[in-house]
């Protein structure tokens, strides 16, 4: 499987670059081509107004910059007493050393809050709800929106509405954390990941480091902290979702402080974008376009020094989360992006206080040279000896993520996939039944991946106002009506020895005291399992129902079970979609 997600994830960014340069904006407003009369699509409002924050770029410079880096140096000083102080040091061998906690193991089911300013104009064109179509990514409208998504964005917003401008659209007004989290425990989740920093560098906390987070621009409220109160409450494990990199970075490129020229000394840390690294990591900086693209960021000397790891330090002292899901990282050189010493730091102030857990997207342990000579082969078509060195290094984390399609993975080791119950990552609003999974393929993906020792990390995606498409609320809940009924056989459970038989999947109890046996259909008069179970049984029920079943073993370890004629009738009035069967083994 990790083969299999670093390959993903390398086609993944190698796509995204090829889209990422900007096209030539005209002077034009909407038209009506990609214009609906469907009352869900976000449009322009007719009294539109630019967006601008009382402090440009170059304010921002001149107000904070200093004061930002000195705090950034102290508060890295801090984590690298700690790490030289704990147990796990910033390097590739210590870091392994980690291991998955018991906790992620059991839980299965997680929800991954898919929300900020790309949730106002909510597009990216339609797919299937099958995994085949692969992932849409209406979460990476702000930077799609100057080339894959520009003609709908042109036609329907403007070319003169820029990326800053959806900031005060983000009302937030609907959006209520204890509402969300309720609705996740009653779908049977047992934790909870929100979008906390995405690539556009938006914090959903209220951040010291950035003046572009939740309090100061959108909705005006520390969003992470009413989410992690919430968590509280329902006594859910609750993660923190960092993007290392960002699209677009303001540095502060000449030390020469008193020959100051704003647009000349200052630049843009394009390679922020974490991507396999280019000869020229900065773009000149024009205020008028990137003060409508960055408004809030601090310009710094260093992105990773005085930013990125100040601000996942800030983060992880103010809300102690359990899990860290990086994001951005994708095949990016950690010895540059310095993820190493925050995933030490984050183990070792953890350590004696609770089990904490980090996914494997903070980048590759490949040096920096290692992954230009990758770059180089792939743009010159030696693609199989770039693909040599680049499986060679290592994603470090404690768990794979692969997005949306699974493939093959080795149930030796704990996975998770995101996706979403459509196949949109952030809120679409063109999103309908047709293009959502239905109740009943939810619950069969949902056990499949579970019986290969994995996890699911649903995606919701609420609207710019905070409200949760009603498809996706109804999802949950039929998800959640399934798990009242089958909840047993899925969390704190582990892989069997076999994991599937034609139509059923396996999982069995931590313990090893039950099995269970989930029927994706009806078995009808008999339920038969050919592969041997070698324990002796002493009882056989159909989760939901109190009735002993009655079983027949033979010498070679098959089971058959005679389904009673009672539960014939209307099997759904157990449960519905996947039957499971809980096998009691001496």
């Amino acid at each position: 499987m990790k083969n299999l997600v670093q390959i993903q994830l390398l086609f993944f960014f190698l796509f995204m670059f090829s889209c990422s340069q900007e096209n030539k904006e005209k002077d034009r407003t909407p038209s009506s081509k990609h214009l609906t009369d469907n009352i869900l699509q976000p449009k322009r409002s007719s009294d539109f107004m630019a967006f601008k924050y009382e402090y440009s770029t170059v304010d921002l410079y001149r107000e904070f910059s200093e004061s930002i880096m000195d705090k950034a140096r102290s508060e890295v000083e801090i984590l690298e007493s700690v790490n030289r102080q704990g147990r796990y040091k910033p390097n590739v061998e210590s870091l392994k050393l980690h291991e998955v906690p018991e906790w992620f193991e059991d839980a299965k089911l997680g929800i991954f809050l898919d929300w900020g300013p790309w949730s106002v104009p909510g597009y990216a064109p339609l797919k299937g709800a099958e995994a085949s179509t692969g992932g849409s990514y209406p979460d990476w409208y702000e930077f799609l929106m100057d080339n894959l998504y520009k003609e709908y964005h042109d036609e329907v917003w403007g070319a003169d509405f820029r990326r800053d401008d959806f900031l005060p659209l983000l009302t937030g007004e609907n959006f209520n954390s204890e509402e969300y989290m309720l609705l996740a425990v009653n779908s049977g989740a047992k934790y909870f990941v929100p979008f906390t920093k995405h690539h556009a560098g938006w914090t959903m906390w209220e951040s010291e480091f950035t003046k572009r987070n939740a309090v100061e621009m959108g909705p005006g409220r520390d969003i992470y902290k009413e989410l992690i109160e919430a968590g509280k409450k329902y006594d859910m494990k609750m993660g923190f979702y960092f993007s290392v990199s960002e699209w677009e970075y303001p540095v502060i490129v000449d030390q020469n402080l008193s020959q100051w020229d704003p647009v000349k000394n200052l630049a843009i840390f394009q390679d922020a974008l974490g991507q396999i690294p280019r000869a020229t990591p900065l773009a000149s900086y024009f205020p008028a376009l990137h003060d409508r693209m960055i408004s809030g960021k601090i310009p710094v000397k260093d992105y990773f020094a005085d930013y990125m790891i100040p601000s996942f330090k800030e983060a992880v002292d103010k809300y102690d989360p359990d899990l860290v899901w990086y994001d951005g990282g994708w095949g990016s050189p950690v010895s540059i992006s310095r993820t190493m010493e925050t995933s030490a730091y984050f183990y070792n102030q953890a350590e004696g206080k609770k089990d904490v857990v980090i996914n494997n997207r903070a980048g590759s342990s490949l040096s920096e040279d290692d992954l230009i000579k990758v770059r180089d082969l792939m743009d010159s078509g030696k693609r199989d000896e770039a693909m040599k060195i680049y499986l060679s290094g290592q994603q470090l984390g404690d768990y794979g993520t692969p997005e949306f399609t699974i493939g093959d993975v080795d149930i030796q080791s704990k996975w998770e996939v995101c996706r979403s119950i459509s196949p949109a990552f952030g809120y679409n609003w063109q999103d309908d039944e047709a293009s959502s999974l239905s109740g009943e393929e939810l619950i069969k993906l949902f056990v499949d991946i579970v019986a290969n020792n994995g996890n699911l990390l649903l995606v919701i995606s609420p609207d710019g106002s905070g409200k949760l498409p009603d498809i996706q609320k109804d999802r949950l809940l039929e998800l959640g009506d399934w798990m009242k009924v089958n909840a047993e056989s899925i969390h704190n459970t582990r892989p069997w020895k076999v994991q599937k038989e034609n139509d059923k999947f396996f999982t069995k109890s931590k313990d090893g005291k039950s099995l269970f046996v989930h029927c994706t259909n009806w078995p009808g008069e008999n339920l038969i399992i050919n592969t041997p179970i070698e324990e002796g049984i002493k009882g056989i029920k159909l989760l939901g129902s109190d009735i002993n079943l009655q079983f027949t073993k033979a010498s070679n370890g098959n089971l058959e079970i005679p389904i009673p004629k009672d539960f014939q009738n209307n099997p759904s009035l157990i449960s519905k979609y996947v039957w499971t069967f809980k096998i009691d083994l001496n």
